[in-house]
């Protein structure tokens, strides 16, 4: 079993991954056989901290790399796929692939246990494209409503009904790595006429729901990729505190987590909400 991490060029993506490892650590028994692999361009950084942690193997990418990887698209979130393809032939057996801006609350081994030729990981369902209410949910309906792609000479049934899932989290059994090169493929089709930040994750979310069983794992792991600001803030202080991973693990209940945000009302709820605090004020 292995977990893979993309972790480079900004000191805030290194030290919100450096914080999933210690969480993932501390739920870790001794036993556990799983190695952690960090892609990054500061070996030497995330070194000083982890020291001889067996479990964490850091593997280095040059600015070089991450271009090549980006492709003729510049996309950055395509170096993610490119980073569990490069990791599918070089570590044999499952991948489980979490963002830097993730914590475990638990044992990663019972999302890990999940993992089959049948059954892919992603962190949770947004909603169908169709169903939408953003934006750029809205944006990508019309979009995939009113174009075709093909992969491997075959027209894809890509379409508003397609779920999209947040890909935080991405597990993949060994079995099913092939796939990668087809998400690598229709992301570069699709973002060349959208080139919106959700395109990899459409990408991932229609491939293995076409051919896996998805199952979410936000049980497991904790993606605040929509309060960054107040994580980041709570990781730096802790980490100016405690510099070792030894202290870091011995003091990991110190770390203030931030409340979580409230839930966005829909327009129908917000006039509901709207209507009973009328309905309240004249009685």
């Amino acid at each position: 079993m292995t977990l893979i991490y993309q972790a480079y060029d900004l000191i805030d993506a290194i030290l919100q991954t450096q914080f999933s490892i210690v969480t993932l650590l501390a739920n870790l028994d001794k036993e556990d056989l799983l190695q952690i692999v960090v892609y990054t361009d500061k070996i030497e950084l995330l070194r000083s901290f982890f020291g001889n942690e067996p479990r964490v193997h850091l593997k280095y990418i040059s600015k070089e790399q991450l271009q090549i990887w980006r492709g003729s698209i510049n996309f950055f979130h395509r170096v993610k796929i490119e980073i569990l393809k490069d990791a599918a032939q070089s570590f044999p057996g499952t991948l489980l692939y979490a963002d830097g801006d993730t914590y475990f609350k638990s044992s990663p081994r019972q999302i890990f246990s999940k993992i089959s030729p049948q059954t892919s990981l992603m962190h949770l369902p947004e909603n169908s494209l169709r169903l939408g209410r953003d934006p750029l949910s809205k944006k990508l309906s019309r979009f995939v409503k009113k174009n075709k792609f093909h992969v491997q000479d075959q027209m894809l049934d890509l379409g508003p009904e397609t779920i999209m899932w947040n890909a935080g989290v991405i597990g993949i059994s060994h079995d099913n790595k092939w796939i990668l090169n087809d998400m690598l493929d229709l992301t570069d089709q699709m973002y060349r006429l959208c080139p919106k930040h959700t395109i990899e994750q459409l990408s991932v979310s229609y491939f293995l729901g076409r051919h896996t069983q998805i199952e979410r794992s936000d049980e497991v792991v904790a993606h605040y990729w929509n309060q960054k600001p107040a994580y980041q803030a709570q990781i730096n202080s802790f980490f100016e505190k405690y510099k070792t991973l030894p202290e870091a693990l011995t003091n990991l209940s110190q770390f203030q987590f931030p409340l979580p945000l409230a839930p966005r009302l829909s327009f129908s709820d917000k006039c509901r909400l709207q209507l009973r605090q009328s309905w309240a004020a004249l009685f």
